[in-house]
């Protein structure tokens, strides 16, 4: 007895999915990703339940989105918006216009500040 096999082949595009990556629907037909994507896509935006991040403008679910400000925003933009550059960073952008030429001024700007706290310190001390 000789088994027969059935040719899979994409129901939106037409394209063979043998030997290929695919998606199967609960009514047993193959899809290829990009259609099975796509079509889930537009079950997610049809069904009310997908909205545009604020950042990104990614669709998502709604309880996957969270208010940020007067956004709403997706974890990865909140991430990015609130981990920052970092502080050596941030300093050398606001003190050296940004380019890293100017670290030693930088340097020399945290040393100063340091020493006038410390000397803050020192005087509130001796009160």
């Amino acid at each position: 007895m000789t088994k027969t096999s059935t040719a899979k082949s994409c129901v939106a595009c037409g394209k063979a999915l043998d030997g290929q990556p695919r998606m199967k629907d609960s009514q047993s037909r193959y899809w290829c990703m990009d259609c099975g994507a796509e079509d889930q896509r537009k079950k997610l935006m049809s069904s009310g339940g997908g909205n545009a991040c604020g950042g990104c403008g990614e669709q998502f679910p709604a309880h996957q989105l969270s208010k940020f400000g007067s956004q709403r925003l997706c974890s990865g933009c909140i991430r990015t918006r609130t981990k920052g550059p970092g502080l050596k960073a941030t300093l050398t952008g606001m003190f050296s216009g940004g380019g890293p030429a100017n670290t030693g001024n930088l340097y020399k700007l945290l040393a100063l500040m340091v020493v006038m706290i410390a000397l803050v310190i020192w005087r509130y001390a001796t009160l």
